[in-house]
């Protein structure tokens, strides 16, 4: 709910906030607003002057985005780091296994130690597809087999936040090596 005009006013001079708190209360003195009803909060770079309920309604809003924030980075905080082996792919197969989630991708190298904060290991155990199997049934030539992971790793233990910081930094750095190199070669 965003508040009308009559529950927030500003410096009629500038039309922007009261650059002080002493300012916002000098309007309410002098336009004689019954102070029961109206108070000074904290609005963009300064202060306005504001009905209590539109103060209440606002910190309450605030309070409620700031426990949301919060408890955001006490999950992230929490998260798992994975040390993991992906066994090595097919002749075809990449030398990595590239993973995104949102706008974060990494790469783990195959048949070289990894290490993956929790949701990126999970989304390697989600990574499966359906091994279709003949069958001697007429009604069901083929039949499901099971899942099978497309990208199999071993688990080697739980790895800490830092570590897995370095090595990201690490990658990071491979990464933008290797692509001035590439970039001198083609000039």
């Amino acid at each position: 709910m965003s508040p009308s005009n009559q529950q927030i006013k500003l410096d009629p001079k500038t039309g922007a906030p009261f650059k002080s708190r002493e300012a916002a209360e000098a309007f309410i003195k002098k336009t004689e607003l019954d102070t029961d009803l109206y108070d000074v909060m904290p609005e963009a770079s300064g202060f306005a002057v504001a009905t209590l309920r539109t103060i209440i309604d606002t910190q309450a809003e605030r309070d409620k985005r700031r426990e949301a924030a919060d408890k955001a980075k006490a999950k992230v905080k929490k998260q798992k780091y994975w040390r993991i082996l992906v066994q090595p792919g097919g002749e075809n197969a990449l030398d990595h296994v590239p993973m995104c989630i949102g706008d974060l991708e990494i790469r783990v190298m195959r048949g070289q130690e990894g290490i993956v904060p929790d949701n990126f290991k999970r989304l390697l155990d989600d990574a499966s597809h359906t091994n279709w199997i003949e069958s001697d049934d007429p009604q069901q030539p083929v039949k499901d087999g099971g899942q099978i992971s497309r990208f199999p790793y071993q688990t080697l233990g739980e790895a800490t936040k830092e570590e897995y910081l370095e090595m990201l930094a690490k990658g990071n750095k491979t990464t933008k090596e290797a692509l001035a190199r590439k970039h001198k070669q083609a000039d």
